[in-house]
């Protein structure tokens, strides 16, 4: 990761950046650590936060529970 850091760095505004290097880059980190890009999003059904994602707090719970109809 620090070619692509190191690369965005060196980038000016008008710079137009090496796609392929960064692509291939990020490809070589996401199959190190076994990610796939079928894999679910966390705060989707079956992603490792979904449960976290979708439980609402005590105070949500609450305010929905003694919502004042007006």
């Amino acid at each position: 990761m620090y070619l692509v850091y190191d690369h965005i760095r060196s980038l000016e505004f008008d710079s137009k950046p090496n796609y392929p290097m960064l692509r291939r880059q990020l490809d070589r980190v996401c199959a190190r650590l076994d990610y796939h890009e079928d894999q679910p999003y966390d705060w989707e059904q079956g992603g490792y936060y979904y449960e976290y994602y979708t439980k609402k707090s005590d105070t949500e719970k609450d305010l929905t529970e003694n919502d004042v109809k007006v």
